[in-house]
């Protein structure tokens, strides 16, 4: 499989799904994923190749560990990534405002709506249940948190919000390989949009 090392080198930029060159990028992301089908690419593969890059593309600096964890560690069951902001106040507490379970990139969609949905529920619910100030960890919006929650195998990505207990809304569906809303994509998990949520 042919690499487009200019589309690589895009990728690496922070903020590119809202440059011209987001187009020919993701359509770049779209042959690595029909290149890989079927081929065994690993978890890990799914993060180097399609996660990482997308992420860097919604304005998150994925080399900064105090705004993306990766395997956030503790005495519980944890999510692939963890993402952190602290609002407009450079001063204020870092609180997460995202958590995202990550699947291998053949992992199939109804996997994701269904398995790893509730995987990635069990990670937000056991937090918000332990944690007895819930302000000091997540976004509020009046008394409720509000977390921002992602499943994806690469290709596929559904962005939920869950509201407080056993409440989710379903923001945004993004495929690389469909007629994907990219700017819904972006106004659900970029960096700018999260960080200038009220609450934060």
């Amino acid at each position: 499989m042919a690499q487009d090392y200019e589309c690589s080198d895009k990728m690496f930029r922070l903020g590119w799904l809202e440059d011209a060159v987001a187009e020919a990028c993701l359509s770049n992301l779209a042959k690595i994923a029909d290149g890989l089908k079927g081929q065994g690419a690993y978890e890990s593969d799914t993060i180097a190749i399609f996660v990482e890059p997308l992420l860097r593309g919604l304005g998150w600096e994925t080399l900064d560990h105090n705004e993306v964890d990766r395997a956030p560690s503790g005495n519980h069951p944890d999510p692939d990534f963890e993402l952190y902001g602290r609002g407009k106040d450079p001063e204020a507490t870092l609180k997460r405002v995202a958590v995202m379970e990550v699947k291998s990139l053949d992992t199939p969609d109804r996997y994701l709506r269904q398995n790893a949905y509730e995987q990635l529920y069990g990670y937000v619910r056991e937090r918000l249940a332990r944690l007895p100030n819930k302000s000091d960890w997540v976004v509020m919006l009046g008394d409720q948190p509000i977390v921002c929650g992602v499943v994806t195998n690469g290709k596929s990505w559904r962005i939920y919000d869950f509201h407080g207990e056993g409440h989710q809304d379903l923001k945004c569906e993004f495929n690389l390989q469909g007629k994907s809303d990219v700017r819904m994509f972006v106004k659900s998990l970029g960096k700018r949009e999260l960080l200038n949520r009220p609450g934060l």
